[in-house]
């Protein structure tokens, strides 16, 4: 797969998240451990998306809004 193709197949929510994380200077380790998503799809280089239930409970931790986050990622 090219890059650019790639590029396109990541998740914009996964994305924002991730930003939101090295923003706050949180490790995916301790995402991690606290809320028992898979750390390898907590880093940049991550091959699958955050699934529905795994980005919830991203939400409760970070106390980040859903809504808030669907706002930011349509503009």
């Amino acid at each position: 797969m090219r890059k650019g193709a790639e590029r396109m197949n990541k998740s914009r929510v996964t994305e924002y998240i991730l930003a939101y994380m090295q923003e706050k200077g949180i490790s995916a380790s301790e995402i991690s451990e606290q809320t028992q998503v898979p750390e390898e799809k907590l880093h940049p280089d991550y091959k699958e998306p955050l699934l529905a239930e795994e980005f919830l409970e991203l939400c409760v931790f970070l106390q980040l809004s859903p809504e808030a986050i669907a706002k930011t990622i349509r503009k």
